[in-house]
């Protein structure tokens, strides 16, 4: 499966290359679960470019063969098929990352969107084409992120759980059972960036973050049996005991 992954990589390198704008192709690491026969590979694409993004028609004119290619309405995101497998290709701009990386570098912080994921895309994404060594420099800065900045980051994090919490209560209060799993699903998340912010990672795929969540060198006492019953599906626990999971858990990572 590598060597097709790496053969599919070099046949889409060829038709981005020929832009006079690319400065970086990244190739975001991809894999969902551990389990051999159960391991599914996408192939995850970052193309970042030092001026404006080519317009769908310039894109699809480079891509080799494919099919079902579904293209985002914000025009930065091609989704299709290569020989089976799914491709999903994100255009970026340099000056748009220099601007993300430079709101988590020096205060006051900020941060698009909240969270450190499009970090971890610029950190963790293998270079397959580097023109000026630009890429090399963004992956130093966040490599040496101040203490700061994590501090910032997991302070705001602390907020928005106790928010989410409060969204669970008033939804056990009123019966709803549509914003019950959807405040329980948003709390979830924000707990697994709060490890990984506590830990100093950026916030991975989803479908990588039990793995990491696992893997991590500093976990509360008790957290990954609370979080297994927040998250086990098979009706055993009714949204109050829920409810009641969650307050432990949100009080042990309030406590870090």
């Amino acid at each position: 499966m590598v060597q097709k992954i790496n053969r599919l990589v070099e046949s889409l390198l060829q038709g981005f290359k020929t832009w006079p704008g690319l400065e970086t192709v990244q190739n975001i690491p991809y894999q969902s679960y551990s389990d051999a026969l159960f391991e599914f590979t996408s192939l995850k694409i970052d193309v970042i470019l030092d001026g404006e993004i080519p317009p769908q028609k310039q894109r699809l004119k480079v891509l080799p063969p494919h099919e079902f290619l579904e293209t985002s309405l914000s025009a930065t995101k091609d989704r299709f098929f290569l020989e089976s497998v799914p491709v999903h290709v994100e255009y970026k701009k340099t000056h748009e990352i220099e601007t993300l990386i430079a709101g988590v570098r020096d205060e006051p912080y900020t941060l698009t969107q909240g969270s450190t994921y499009g970090l971890y895309r610029v950190f963790w994404g293998v270079p397959v084409v580097s023109r000026t060594g630009w890429i090399d420099r963004q992956k130093h800065i966040l490599e040496t992120l101040p203490e700061n900045f994590w501090r910032w980051h997991g302070a705001n994090l602390n907020a928005r759980l106790e928010h989410q919490l409060a969204d669970m209560g008033t939804a056990l209060f009123h019966r709803d059972h549509l914003q019950f799993p959807l405040s329980l699903a948003q709390l979830l998340e924000t707990v697994t960036e709060h490890l990984l912010t506590f830990n100093k990672q950026f916030l991975c795929p989803p479908e990588q973050r039990l793995r990491a969540l696992e893997a991590l060198p500093n976990l509360p006492s008790g957290f990954m049996g609370l979080l297994n019953s927040l998250i086990r599906s098979d009706g055993a626990l009714d949204h109050e005991r829920k409810l009641t999971v969650a307050r432990r858990l949100v009080e042990h990572l309030l406590s870090l």
